[in-house]
């Protein structure tokens, strides 16, 4: 049994594998696509049999929500369709969540294209069925997060970028490869990205840029990462911790 969520830009939360007090859930053909995609870049070598990966890109991914609407003791199915479409958006996204007996991950999610406008009078309906195409522009779906003193193993399908968060004095991270950058001393907690493509930033927990740290850390810090099917140990000083998640394809593995 799967248990699918939807959380749209304002927050609300719209558990759409319940019909406890009707409102809006999953028809039978429930999702359709919203599975990762890649594109394999091989290279076909000469006098040789067959092709050598490359590498391999992760491609946005895109499917639909067929949904079922019917009104619940306060809301009609005017004021439940207002609502979600009110909710979702081509520019801000909100989220999806897929819980099963095996993981429970998540994507952010928006609008592909806007729905198109209600043909059906729906005060003189018991129920109405409503396709929202959506789209996930990081491709796939993590787990939640996850945190440890050295050792990553990465069972997922994309490399790991985690970060360290950190208070107190500091001192020397040493990264999976051997190079080793410092840690300066905070006040309060900070958390730096392990992470190129993020320039190795660094925030506050509450997500604030620190201006400051971050110039002083960019270009020292060694933004190493986990493979897919590969483990990776950095040796950390006190007080000092890795945070991460784990990108899967496949919701439903």
């Amino acid at each position: 049994m799967y248990e699918v969520t939807l959380t749209d830009r304002t927050g609300r939360v719209w558990p759409l594998t319940t019909r406890r007090g009707r409102g809006v859930w999953l028809a039978e053909e429930g999702i359709d696509g919203m599975v990762g995609q890649v594109d394999v870049v091989a290279v076909n070598a000469v006098d040789s049999p067959g092709q050598r990966v490359d590498h391999i890109r992760v491609e946005p991914m895109a499917g639909t929500l067929n949904l079922i609407i019917t009104p619940t003791a306060t809301e009609s199915i005017d004021d439940l369709v207002g609502a979600l479409r009110a909710g979702l958006s081509t520019r801000d996204a909100g989220s999806l969540r897929i819980a099963g007996p095996r993981s429970d991950l998540s994507c952010r999610v928006r609008l592909e294209e806007v729905p198109p406008a209600l043909r059906s009078n729906t005060h003189r309906v018991r129920s109405l069925t409503v396709e929202l195409p959506l789209v996930a522009d990081g491709g796939v779906w993590w787990s939640g997060e996850e945190s440890g003193t050295g050792r990553i193993v990465n069972g997922g399908d994309v490399t790991v970028r985690p970060r360290l968060v950190w208070s107190g004095s500091g001192g020397p991270v040493v990264s999976p490869s051997g190079a080793v950058f410092l840690l300066p001393a905070v006040t309060g907690t900070r958390v730096l990205y392990l992470d190129a493509d993020e320039s190795c930033l660094v925030t506050t927990t509450a997500g604030g840029v620190d201006g400051p740290l971050w110039g002083r850390l960019r270009g020292v810090t060694v933004p190493e990462g986990v493979p897919p099917g590969a483990t990776r140990t950095w040796v950390l000083p006190a007080g000092v911790e890795l945070r991460w998640r784990i990108g899967y394809l496949d919701p439903w593995r």
